[in-house]
């Protein structure tokens, strides 16, 4: 582009940069690597949620305060259908292969099995010494007899055995339950008191329980339903998270202020992660590594680094309090059913996109052609600030502009800012990448080398297949519109990138 009077492409590029600033895309992109979440979207369900259970593409939500199960899309996070129960629900767990939903009622002792597509009542199945009697003595002389009724507390599903396991509270067991073989109880496993959560480690084929009156972690074989081991990881442990790639269970507790990481081969805890403060539901994106832990009373999220086991950021949830919390591994999105509430929270990267223009550094200034930069969690900040003076002008000219290039280093700079670190892809138009490689005008934009630094440092980067466009031109005529693609992880914090083709070592 050639530009005679460098005042009126002055006041053409401020407005351009104004653009931008004012009119910020956001949107979702595709997922590609996860890393800061925040409520990206809140999705109204039955009073009162409870426990989730995710089998991809659905969500399974209990709700206590109403007879109800909410079924929502991962896909497009939105309440497809609803499953009518006979009472408040405890707990759920869908099982998408098998078409069914299973359900843990409040205080009805029963197992509820519900078919996904019909959403009508396949079957209950009574678990055993759910009735309890507790004698009680009135004055000095009259005996009375109480009577509880008990149910589940946690389910979780076996894909190796095909077994579904409840943990009953109330009762001190492990009820086993053949879903291949009409859903009938096949064994009851006496475990410590109060089991309240249980998990599946599909690879080592080990079914975890945590014993909220104790300190006790138990192992369960799949393959023989015996107890294997029972280790302690600390007072009253709540919820149990699997990183089934690195062997690993993390264990919340109620009483214990840190997370018990557990080596799941050689059943032993190998460290503590101080956490400051109970905590109630873990889940582990396996794909990525990283453990979320939710509070029993605070409305945060921790994030949590599997790779070193690291606390790497906090998820504020201002002023909501999760009852249970999921992660999709595939989208890496994070979910909350909030205390109190009818809300689901869905929690992931913000992504954006923006067209950023790009101008010289050097008077006169002049704006050269746009990059597309999107960006998760990275943000485009600091826009420079540049007091020139055009030469032949009576006065000077505050600039601001997002990114700059410098003619003369060959190189195109711009400041970034990521809360946890991120992916920023930037789309660099054939104009550009002429003006810092040198190269002839009808040179191939896929065979230019470019380096790309972060803070100054050499940073390694993907690049991406070319894309190529039509443009009209004033004339009338259309003209190819080629951009060189590249991919690059960004730190925490706030970055300078600069992008250019000179060699460095």
């Amino acid at each position: 582009m050639n530009v005679t009077d460098s005042k009126t492409v002055l006041l053409i590029s401020t407005i351009g940069v104004a653009i931008f600033a004012a009119n910020t895309l956001f949107f979702v992109l595709p997922f590609q690597n996860a890393f800061a979440h925040h409520i990206l979207k809140e999705i109204k369900v039955a009073e009162r949620p409870m426990l989730i259970s995710l089998d991809d593409p659905l969500l399974f939500v209990s709700n206590l305060g109403k007879p109800v199960i909410s079924v929502i899309s991962t896909v497009s996070d939105q309440v497809i259908g609803s499953i009518n129960t006979t009472n408040g629900i405890i707990d759920v767990e869908g099982i998408v292969d098998k078409n069914k939903v299973y359900v843990t009622t409040f205080q009805t002792g029963e197992i509820e099995i519900y078919d996904l597509t019909t959403k009508e009542l396949i079957k209950k199945i009574p678990l055993p010494g759910s009735i309890i009697h507790f004698p009680q003595r009135l004055a000095d002389t009259a005996l009375v007899t109480s009577t509880v009724i008990t149910g589940g507390s946690s389910m979780d599903y076996n894909p190796n055995n095909e077994m579904l396991y409840v943990a009953n509270y109330n009762t001190n067991e492990i009820i086993v339950i053949d879903t291949k073989n009409n859903d009938s109880i096949v064994k009851t496993i006496a475990v410590s008191p109060h089991p309240i959560d249980v998990k599946i480690d599909p690879i080592t084929n080990q079914v975890l329980v945590t014993s909220f009156a104790s300190k006790k972690l138990t192992f369960i074989s799949g393959d023989t339903n015996e107890i294997t081991e029972t280790i302690d990881t600390g007072i009253s442990p709540w919820g149990i998270g699997i990183d089934k790639g690195e062997h690993r269970a993390y264990i919340a507790h109620h009483n214990s202020p840190y997370i018990a990481v557990v080596d799941l081969l050689n059943k032993k805890v190998i460290k503590q992660i101080p956490i400051g403060f109970e905590s109630q539901s873990i889940v582990v994106d396996a794909n990525e590594h990283k453990v979320y832990v939710s509070f029993h009373d605070i409305d945060k999220i921790l994030k949590i680094n599997g790779q070193n086991n690291e606390i790497e950021t906090e998820i504020q949830l201002e002023g909501r309090i999760p009852n249970d919390i999921a992660v999709d591994p595939n989208s890496h999105k994070l979910y909350a059913s909030i205390k109190s509430s009818n809300d689901l929270f869905v929690m992931g990267p913000e992504s954006y996109a923006v067209s950023v223009p790009v101008v010289t550094r050097e008077p006169p200034i002049l704006f050269v052609d746009n990059m597309i930069v999107h960006g998760q969690d990275v943000k485009i900040i600091n826009p420079v600030i540049m007091d020139t003076l055009t030469p032949g002008a009576e006065e000077s000219y505050n600039l601001t502009s997002a990114a700059i290039l410098d003619t003369e280093n060959k190189t195109i700079y711009m400041y970034v800012t990521s809360p946890d670190g991120g992916n920023l892809q930037i789309k660099i138009p054939k104009t550009l990448v002429d003006s810092i490689t040198d190269i002839p005008a009808e040179g191939n934009v896929t065979n230019t080398k470019i380096t790309l630094l972060v803070d100054g440092i050499k940073t390694k980067f993907e690049e991406l297949p070319t894309s190529t466009k039509i443009d009209s031109v004033d004339n009338g005529e259309q003209r190819q519109y080629t951009t060189k693609e590249i991919s690059v992880f960004i730190p925490k914090g706030d970055k300078k990138i600069e992008i250019t083709g000179r060699s460095i070592s």
